[in-house]
C-alpha cells in the first residue's frame, strides 16, 4: 500500500488508492492503519472520504525507490487509467496529473496529449509559467517520439502555443520567445497555409518590434508581404501583411503609408463574412490594429476618430486573456501620453496589477513607468519621476526599445521640471542620436520640440538653439504630414516670436496651420494657438507703423 501511495504522490485519496490497488475495504483499512500507527502517514477525514499524506517526503521517496522500474511503470499506467475513467473531474481540471503518470509509465503518445491539454488550459487562464512548464514537457515528449508526418500540424500547433506562453511570461523579444517562434517557422517551412503561418509571423514581427530596430522589422514585413502575394485568396495573409507593413511604416515615421496599410487591414476584417476565418489563426489583431491606428491618426490630425479607436480597443479587450488586456491598457496609456492629457491612473494600476498577477515582466516594466507618468501629470512630481526612471530601467532589462523616444522624452521633461535641465537635455540628445541608428522616427518632431523647450529654460544664451530646434521640429512634422505635431511645433515657435516682439511672424506661422484644423474643436493646442494669433493681430493693429523684425 505504501508503494502504491508513493507512486500516486505525496498526497492521495482513499478512493483512488482503492481503485488502483484493487483491494477490499477491510484489507485496505488495515494496511493504512498500520502505516498511520507507524507515523508514516497522516490522515484527514474518515474512509471512504479520507485523504492521506506521507508525513515526510523521504518516506514517500523510500517507498517509491523500492519499486522495480517495471513495477513502477505498471503502477503509473494503472493510476493514469483509473484517473481517466473513474475521476473525470480530476482528468478535466488537472490534466497535468494524468500527463505525469502516463509519462512515468513510458506511454509517450498518451502523455503528450495530456501535457498538451494541461498547457492549453493554463494558457487560457493566463497562467503563463504553468503553461510554459506543461507545454515544455509536451515538446520534450514529442521530440523523443519517432518522426511521423501525421503529427506535423499538431507539432506545429504545440510549438505555437509554447511561443505564446513564453511571450506572455517573458515578453516578445526574450531570447526564449524568439527561439520558440524561430523553431515554429522551421516546422512550417513546407506549409503554405496563411492561417498556420499568421501567428508565427506575428510572433517574430512582435519580437523585432519590441527590440526597436527598423531593419529586421522591414525585412520580416517584406517576407510576410511576399507570402501574402503568393496567396491572394487568403484574407488572413492579407491582414497580417498590412498590419506588419503599417506598423513598420509608423515606426519609421511614414504616417501616411502606415494609415493606408492599417485602414486596409481593418477593412479586410470588416468585409469577411465568416469570423471563423480569422479565429482559426487565434490572433487578437483587430484590436492591436485599432491601437496602432489610433497612434497614427492622432498626429495626422484625425483627432476624434483616433480617440474613438483608442477607447474601443480597450473596451473590446475586457474579456480577453491577461496579455491582451495588459497590452490594451498600456497602448491606451501611451496614446494618452502622446496626446498630452491626463493618464487614467486606475488603468495604469490595473495594467501593473495584471502584469504582476500573471508574472509578465515586460508589462510590469511598462505599467511601472506609465503609473509613474500618471502620478507625475497629476502633480506628484518626485514619486512619479522615481517610478518613471525605475520603469524605464526595467524596460531596458527586458530588451524593450519600442516607444523608446516616448519613454525617454517624458523622463527628460520630468527631470527638467525638478531642476535637472542638463540631465534632461543629455537624455534628449542621446534619444535623437539613437533614432538615427534604430530608424525609429515616429516621434522625431516631438523630440526636437521638447529639446527646444528645455533649451529655453537656459535663457537668452540658448534662444538661437531653441529656435533652430523648433524649426527642425516644424520641418519634420510637415514632411511626415503630422498636423498635430506641426501645430505643437508652430505653437512653440510662436511663443518664442511673442517673446521677441515679432507679431507678424506669428501670424504668418499660425494662420496656415490653424486652417488645417477647421473641423476640430476639442484640442487644447488649438485654443492657445488661436489666442496667440488674436494677440498678434491686436499687436500689429496697435503699432501699424512699426516694422516687424525679420524671421530667423
Amino acid at each position: 500500500m505504501a508503494q502504491i501511495g508513493a507512486a500516486i504522490g505525496r498526497d492521495f485519496s482513499y478512493a483512488l488508492l482503492k481503485y488502483v490497488a484493487g483491494r477490499d475495504d477491510l484489507t485496505l483499512s488495515a494496511a493504512l492503519g498500520q502505516l498511520e500507527e507507524a507515523e508514516l502517514l497522516l490522515r484527514r477525514g474518515a474512509p471512504p472520504e479520507a485523504s492521506y499524506s506521507f508525513k515526510h517526503a523521504l518516506v514517500q521517496e523510500a517507498a517509491y525507490e523500492s519499486l522495480l522500474k517495471s513495477k513502477r511503470q505498471l503502477l503509473h499506467t494503472r493510476i493514469g487509467e483509473v484517473l481517466r475513467e473513474k475521476f473525470p473531474v480530476v482528468a478535466e481540471t488537472e490534466p497535468e496529473v494524468l500527463a505525469h503518470h502516463f509519462t512515468e509509465a513510458g506511454l509517450g503518445e498518451v502523455a503528450l496529449e495530456w501535457w498538451r491539454k494541461a498547457g492549453q488550459q493554463a494558457l487560457k487562464r493566463s497562467a503563463y509559467s504553468e503553461a510554459i512548464a506543461h507545454l515544455g514537457k509536451a515538446i520534450a515528449t514529442v521530440d523523443e517520439l519517432p518522426d511521423d508526418p501525421r503529427r506535423m500540424i499538431s507539432r506545429l500547433h504545440l510549438q505555437i502555443s509554447y511561443g505564446r506562453a513564453l511571450r506572455g511570461s517573458l515578453g516578445h523579444s526574450a531570447p526564449e520567445t524568439v527561439a520558440a517562434w524561430t523553431r515554429a517557422r522551421q516546422f512550417a517551412a513546407d506549409i503554405d497555409d496563411p492561417v498556420e503561418l499568421a501567428p508565427i509571423h506575428s510572433g517574430l514581427f512582435n519580437a523585432c518590434l519590441t527590440h526597436g530596430e527598423l531593419a529586421p522589422m522591414r525585412e520580416l514585413a517584406d517576407a510576410i508581404r511576399s507570402a501574402a502575394d503568393r496567396r491572394p485568396d487568403s484574407p488572413v495573409a492579407a491582414v497580417v501583411a498590412h498590419w506588419t507593413g503599417g506598423v513598420t511604416c509608423w515606426f519609421a515615421g511614414d504616417y501616411l503609408s502606415a494609415r493606408t496599410h492599417l485602414e486596409q487591414a481593418l477593412a479586410i476584417y470588416g468585409a469577411e463574412p465568416d469570423p471563423a476565418t480569422f479565429r482559426a489563426s487565434a490572433l487578437d489583431l483587430p484590436f492591436v490594429i485599432m491601437r496602432f491606428l489610433a497612434l497614427v491618426l492622432w498626429p495626422l490630425g484625425v483627432i476624434a476618430r483616433a480617440r474613438k479607436l483608442a477607447a474601443e480597443a480597450v473596451g473590446a479587450s475586457r474579456e480577453e486573456r491577461a496579455l491582451s488586456r495588459a497590452n490594451a491598457l498600456v497602448h491606451r496609456a501611451v496614446f494618452d501620453g502622446v496626446c498630452g492629457g491626463m493618464l487614467q491612473q486606475t488603468e495604469t494600476i490595473l495594467a501593473l496589477g495584471l502584469a504582476r498577477d500573471h508574472t509578465m515582466p515586460l508589462y510590469v516594466a511598462a505599467g511601472t513607468y506609465l503609473n509613474g507618468l500618471a502620478k507625475w501629470r497629476a502633480g506628484d512630481r518626485m514619486a512619479g519621476l522615481a517610478d518613471m526612471r525605475h520603469g524605464w530601467a526595467l524596460l531596458h532589462e527586458n530588451d524593450c526599445y519600442l516607444c523608446e523616444p516616448f519613454w525617454g522624452m517624458h523622463v527628460a521633461v520630468a527631470n527638467a521640471e525638478v531642476g535637472q535641465v542638463e540631465t534632461g537635455l543629455d537624455i534628449l540628445n542621446e534619444l535623437i542620436a539613437r533614432t538615427g541608428q534604430s530608424g525609429q522616427h515616429w516621434l522625431d518632431a516631438e523630440l526636437h520640440r521638447v529639446r527646444a523647450k528645455l533649451l529655453s529654460r537656459h535663457g537668452s544664451s540658448d534662444e538661437s538653439g531653441a529656435e533652430d530646434d523648433l524649426k527642425q521640429a516644424l520641418a519634420i512634422a510637415r514632411h511626415q504630414q503630422t498636423k498635430t505635431f506641426e501645430l505643437r511645433s508652430a505653437l512653440g515657435l510662436a511663443r518664442l516670436y511673442r517673446t521677441n516682439g515679432r507679431p507678424s511672424a506669428i501670424s504668418e506661422l499660425l494662420a496656415p496651420v490653424l486652417a488645417g484644423f477647421e473641423a476640430e474643436r476639442d484640442l487644447p493646442e488649438l485654443v492657445e494657438a488661436k489666442e496667440l494669433l488674436t494677440q498678434a493681430h491686436e499687436a500689429r493693429a496697435a503699432s501699424p507703423g512699426r516694422p516687424s523684425r525679420r524671421q530667423g
